[in-house]
C-alpha cells in the first residue's frame, strides 16, 4: 500500500510539471508568446538601452583671464614667472564675481592656474568656494622673452642673456602647450561622463556641467584657436607662441574677460577606439560668449 501511495504522488507531481510546461508554451493574451531571456541577456539589453538613451555629457566652460597686472601696464612679457595684480585688476575680478554671469551659475567644478596672479583673481571672483590649482592651465612658457619688454625681439632677448649668469627660461611650442591643455580638457570630459550626478542647465535631456577656469591670455588664445578657429578672424593665426606676431595682429583677450563655450565628446566616438584622433577630432565645441567685459561698467 505504501508503494502504491508513493507512486500516486509521483504521478501527480509529473502531471503538474507537464501542465506547467504546456502553459508556458501557450500564446499570451496578445497571441504572441513572450521571449525568454536569461539574466545575462537581460543585463546586456538594459545596458544597450541606457547607452542609446543617454545624451552626450556637455561641459560648459567659463574661461576667464586673470586681472590686470603690473607687467601688463609695463608691457613686459611674464610667461610662467609672475606679476601682482594692480588695484584695477583687483576691481576687475571683484566686479566679475559680482556679475550675474558668474554669481547665478551653479558650478560643478572650479579651476585655476597655479600662478599667483590667477590664484589672486580666483579668490576675488569667488571667495566662498575652493578652486583646484592645475599647472596645466599655466601661461605658455616664453623662453628668453620672459621678463623683457614686448617690443624686444627674440634675438634681442637672447643677446641679453650673454651678459647674464642665469640660464634662459624654458620655452614651449604651441604643440607643447596644447599637449598639456588638451590633457586637462580630456580628463575633465572623461570625469564628467563618469560622474553619476546629473546637472541640468535648462536644456531637457542634455547633461551640462558648468566649469569655471581662470587662466592666461596665451593659454586661452591657444584653446580657442584649436577648438573654435572660425570664431574670430584673428584666431586663425593664434597658434603662434614665439611672439613673432604684432599685438595688432594677435587676438586680444582683455583682463578678466569672460568667454563661454560648450564642449562634448562626439557620441558616435565614445564606443570606438580614439587613440589616433586629436582632441579637436574627438569633441564638438560651440561658442556662447566671446570676451565679455560687461562687468567693467560696475567697477
Amino acid at each position: 500500500q505504501q508503494l502504491i501511495f508513493y507512486s500516486s504522488i509521483r504521478m501527480e507531481a509529473a502531471k503538474l510539471l507537464l501542465l506547467g510546461l504546456l502553459l508556458a508554451l501557450l500564446p499570451s493574451a496578445h497571441g504572441v508568446s513572450p521571449p525568454i531571456m536569461n539574466k545575462v541577456e537581460k543585463i546586456e539589453k538594459i545596458d544597450q538601452d541606457d547607452a542609446v538613451a543617454k545624451p552626450p555629457t556637455t561641459i560648459r566652460l567659463y574661461l576667464i583671464r586673470h586681472g590686470e597686472t603690473l607687467a601688463n601696464i609695463q608691457k613686459v612679457v611674464v610667461g610662467q614667472s609672475d606679476s601682482p595684480l594692480t588695484k584695477l585688476g583687483q576691481r576687475q575680478a571683484t566686479a566679475l564675481g559680482n556679475s550675474r554671469m558668474i554669481k547665478d551659475v551653479n558650478f560643478w567644478r572650479r579651476y585655476s592656474s597655479d600662478l599667483q596672479r590667477t590664484q589672486h583673481t580666483a579668490r576675488l571672483v569667488d571667495s566662498h568656494h575652493h578652486f583646484t590649482l592645475d599647472e596645466r592651465l599655466r601661461e605658455i612658457a616664453k623662453g628668453a622673452r620672459q621678463g623683457f619688454p614686448k617690443s624686444y625681439t627674440m634675438d634681442q632677448c637672447i643677446g641679453c642673456f650673454k651678459e647674464r649668469p642665469e640660464e634662459i627660461p624654458k620655452q614651449e611650442s604651441s604643440d607643447d602647450a596644447w599637449k598639456r591643455l588638451s590633457s586637462f580638457l580630456l580628463q575633465l570630459l572623461q570625469e564628467a561622463g563618469d560622474d553619476e550626478e546629473t546637472v541640468q542647465n535648462g536644456e531637457v535631456g542634455n547633461e551640462t556641467r558648468n566649469v569655471l577656469v581662470i587662466s592666461h591670455s596665451g593659454t586661452l588664445r591657444l584653446l580657442l584657436h584649436k577648438l573654435l578657429p572660425d570664431a574670430h578672424p584673428l584666431l586663425q593665426d593664434s597658434g603662434d607662441t614665439t611672439g613673432a606676431l604684432e599685438d595688432s595682429k594677435r587676438f586680444q583677450i582683455p583682463n578678466t574677460s569672460l568667454t563661454i563655450l560648450d564642449i562634448s565628446i562626439t557620441p558616435n566616438l565614445e564606443s570606438h577606439a580614439t587613440e589616433s584622433l586629436s582632441l579637436e577630432q574627438k569633441i564638438t565645441a560651440g561658442l556662447i560668449t566671446l570676451n565679455s567685459i560687461d562687468h567693467y561698467s560696475n567697477m
